[in-house]
């Protein structure tokens, strides 16, 4: 058997699938992502939406240093951006499945996300122009799509503000599918 798992992660990294150790990092029993409880950081997981049910569905997790004061949907969230002080940090993590549109054109990423790769753009509503939302959008091929939304409460983050975003999201538990 252990042999059999052996060739298998390694048939999976030579078809640029995940290696042995992303294959690990999917757990079966989860219907979506779950953020660590760590200290400071509040987490919650929205019910499952299905706007189009034949379609696919969709759940939106996240991490925050601030109260939820918006729907556990809305993005982007503009009331808990408005509370967030300089050194807060708000994370939605969407993940979805759409079998009626197929995307093109979105790369495909393996857990854990690095933030460093996020994208940096500006955001419609209070504080849209004075912070900056961090994005990643995603596939974890063959299992679901993914839109990262980071928003920190300056314009610039510290060191000290991404280190810690990094952490929560390097210790997500990522479902195997939706």
């Amino acid at each position: 058997m252990a042999t059999r798992l052996l060739a298998l992660a390694a048939a999976a990294s030579a078809l640029g699938g995940c290696s042995a150790a992303g294959a690990a990092s999917f757990h079966e029993g989860l219907h979506a992502a779950q953020f660590p409880r760590a200290a400071g950081w509040r987490t919650r997981v929205s019910a499952a939406a299905a706007d189009m049910p034949s379609c696919g569905k969709q759940r939106v997790s996240w991490a925050s240093t601030v109260p939820f004061l918006d729907g556990a949907r809305q993005l982007p969230p503009h009331r808990m951006v408005q509370a967030l002080l300089p050194d807060g940090i708000v994370m939605a993590l969407v993940q979805y499945t759409d079998t009626c549109r197929r995307l093109k054109g979105i790369p495909v990423l393996r857990p854990a996300l690095d933030l460093s790769h996020a994208t940096r753009s500006g955001f419609p509503g209070p504080r849209g122009d004075e912070l900056s939302l961090y994005r990643i959008l995603g596939r974890f091929a063959g299992r679901y799509d993914l839109d990262l939304w980071v928003f920190y409460g300056r314009r610039h983050p510290t060191a000290a503000q991404r280190d810690a975003a990094q952490r929560e999201l390097g210790g997500v538990r990522w479902p195997a599918r939706l």
